[in-house]
């Protein structure tokens, strides 16, 4: 990589990490993992991470450019982020970046991280790691079908609402019985009140 597309950060303070730490960035990531189960695929993106002359691991993109960084913790897929390059000390390895899409800015080391599992991608164009596909299947539809009645000689009879006329009607004898099974027993709850009320009065 050629010295003029990076940035040395000098004498900034800042160290390259023993081991990934979990951030707030981390824990959202971390969600949106355990709804998706399982990484973004990147497998055929080109590395971002080559070896100089003497075989010591470099970084080949440099200042302003976009990068690829699947971030892992303990064996937990914490997300996949599109970065933009910031600051890059090829000494200790430490990368500043800033997401985009995020508006969040991040802080990693190229030689230290991919001990912990982490990958670094160069992104190709038409990449997008933040939408969701749809689904290229659909749930099939269910059709109830109606039941159309028939005649005895098979033909469709029109349904008409409402019940059959008659059908529950009960005749005037009946209903005059009912009535006056009603009333005496109406009749036979009111003077067992009153009897009570007098016993209480009593």
């Amino acid at each position: 990589m050629e010295e003029q597309n990076q940035e040395v950060l000098g004498e900034s303070g800042l160290t390259a990490p023993e081991e990934v730490d979990e951030s707030v960035e981390d824990t959202i990531d971390s969600m949106l993992a355990d709804r998706r189960s399982q990484p973004v695929y990147i497998d055929d993106l080109p590395d971002a991470i080559g070896t100089d002359e003497q075989g010591v691991p470099m970084l080949i993109l440099g200042k302003d450019s976009l990068i690829v960084i699947e971030r892992w913790y303990k064996n937990r897929w914490l997300g996949t982020r599109l970065y933009k390059v910031l600051i890059v000390n090829p000494i200790t390895g430490d990368i500043r970046m800033h997401d985009e899409e995020y508006k969040q800015s991040a802080q990693t080391n190229y030689l230290t991280a991919p001990k912990s599992g982490w990958r670094f991608k160069q992104p190709v164009p038409g990449l997008n790691l933040y939408k969701r596909s749809k689904p290229s299947y659909e749930a099939p539809k269910v059709v109830a079908s109606k039941v159309q009645p028939v005649d005895d000689d098979g033909n469709p009879v029109e349904k008409k609402r409402g019940r059959p006329k008659g059908s529950k009607n009960r005749s005037a004898e009946e209903m005059a019985k009912y009535r006056s099974e009603q009333f005496a027993e109406k009749k036979a709850k009111r003077e067992a009140r009153e009897a009570r009320k007098l016993r209480r009065g009593a």
